[in-house]
């Protein structure tokens, strides 16, 4: 009986396995298009650097962070009613965002003087400018919402003058007016206080 040889085995591929496929990098956003996760990640970095600078920082800054807020809410007053017309069953309301209307003017003004507020609260700087804008939008939204109330009553007075017997038109300043009021008068005094304040620690 004649023996086969066997054949020699093969030794084992030692070859080692090829590395996988790198992951791709997430995809960019498209050209032009808005980031709205990095917008959200500054959002959420100015948001708590004004609350640390609220609950560390000096008068001064705090007060520069409550410039912002009246600015924010000069914006409300200005969407709110700003004059109130009755006339019998009828009724009707003008913000001061409407025509002719000065709640542009106001909010500007108050814009201003809140953004100098959040920068020195902030980042530390325009200090003076701050103060002084302050004071200067506070007086000028005082002044023009009370040349707006006294208007308003005149064209009141006017109006019911003409009126016929037992129909009564009833003209009345709105609620956004007079927030305005306030936050003029709230403006100037926050801008006194922030002025003497920078002199002081300066």
């Amino acid at each position: 009986m004649t023996n086969t040889p066997e054949e020699p085995q093969q030794p084992a591929d030692s070859t080692p396995p090829p590395p996988p496929a790198p992951t791709p990098p997430p995809a960019a956003p498209a050209a032009g298009g808005p980031d709205f996760a990095a917008a959200g990640d500054a959002a959420k970095a100015a948001y708590g650097d004004a609350v640390n600078t609220f609950k560390t920082g000096t008068l001064t800054q705090k007060l520069g962070l409550v410039a912002g807020a009246l600015a924010i809410l000069a914006l409300i007053a200005a969407i709110l009613p700003w004059v109130s017309v009755e006339a019998g069953a009828l009724s009707e309301s003008s913000s001061g965002f409407g025509d002719g209307g000065d709640g542009t003017l106001t909010f500007l003004l108050a814009l201003v003087a809140g953004g100098l507020g959040v920068a020195y609260a902030l980042k530390g700087i325009l200090a003076k400018p701050f103060a002084i804008a302050a004071a200067a939008a506070g007086a000028l939204i005082t002044l023009i919402s009370i040349i707006d109330l006294a208007d308003i009553s005149d064209k009141g007075g006017d109006l019911e003058d003409i009126g016929r017997p037992g129909f009564k038109v009833d003209v009345s300043s709105g609620i956004g007016l007079w927030l305005t009021l306030i936050i003029g008068l709230a403006y100037i005094g926050l801008g006194v206080v922030a002025f003497l304040q920078i002199q002081k620690e300066s």
